[in-house]
């Protein structure tokens, strides 16, 4: 019995197409592929995934902040393969599994996927080295609006900063946040605050469902964009700081909401 195995945190991308020869290779040679139902939606890849390899399972988000079951398999085969939506160790929680795996004597082994990081601000047309700190936008808990984002996005913007808003997605409970209702939010925190960051006439950027076939960017107006119908999730925003010439060009010429 092999006592000494290997652990893959393999990146799946955003959607099938994008998945590599490394992957497949990957998926297709373990003896074991776990799939990480929490942090992406994993539905495009199963039936892709179980034709590569007939030993799968999937594991929730109690699964893998637990450790014990992937690495406990992962010291039981040659090769175990945690397969992630985009991009591994974007979650903290892949992070802290490694960390766990390789003090427990597992080899590690990465396998980088396309994230909605890159993915996003390429397809965007913004420069990459314009973007600032990222974060995600949740819904009220408790009648609280968690306000953290707005401040994101104000200390961006004083630094002439894009900001890139994740939108609450939790496969577990079907939750997925529209870009529709993360600008009601800014907006609801800007009516809260008052700090002058988004109004009607904020330049914003929705995009819905990137990588897929029949993925959707739109720029334009907030009061514009809220009333946009983006379609199904997944969703993510991009809020742009003041726009060079060209960044400007590119989204009036590719994505702009008439």
């Amino acid at each position: 019995m092999i006592l000494l195995g290997q652990l893959v945190l393999l990146g799946l991308g955003l959607s099938p197409k994008h998945l590599t020869v490394e992957a497949l290779d990957e998926i297709g040679s373990a003896d074991l592929v776990f799939i990480d139902t929490y942090t992406g939606d994993y539905q495009l890849f199963l039936k892709l995934i179980k034709a590569l390899n007939s030993n799968v399972k999937l594991l929730g988000r109690s699964d893998l902040e637990e450790k014990s079951i992937v690495i406990d398999y992962g010291l039981k085969y040659e090769k175990v393969v945690l397969a992630v939506v985009g991009d591994p160790l974007v979650a903290t929680t892949h992070a802290s599994l490694i960390i766990s795996a390789l003090e427990k004597g597992l080899k590690v082994k990465i396998v980088n996927g396309v994230s909605i990081f890159s993915a996003a601000i390429s397809k965007s047309g913004l420069m990459v080295y314009r973007f600032g700190k990222s974060v995600t936008i949740v819904y009220p808990k408790n009648g609280i609006v968690y306000e953290y984002p707005y401040h994101v996005i104000k200390d961006n913007m004083s630094r002439g900063l894009h900001t890139l808003l994740l939108l609450e997605y939790d496969n577990e409970k079907k939750i997925y946040m529209t870009v529709n209702d993360a600008l009601n939010i800014l907006l609801e925190l800007e009516a809260k605050i008052g700090g002058g960051v988004i109004t009607g006439k904020t330049i914003v950027i929705g995009i819905a469902r990137l990588g897929y076939n029949d993925e959707l960017i739109k720029a334009g107006e907030i009061e514009k964009m809220v009333k946009y119908d983006f379609g199904p999730p997944p969703h993510v925003v991009i809020i742009p700081a003041k726009l060079h010439f060209i960044e400007e060009e590119i989204l009036k010429k590719m994505y702009w909401l008439t």
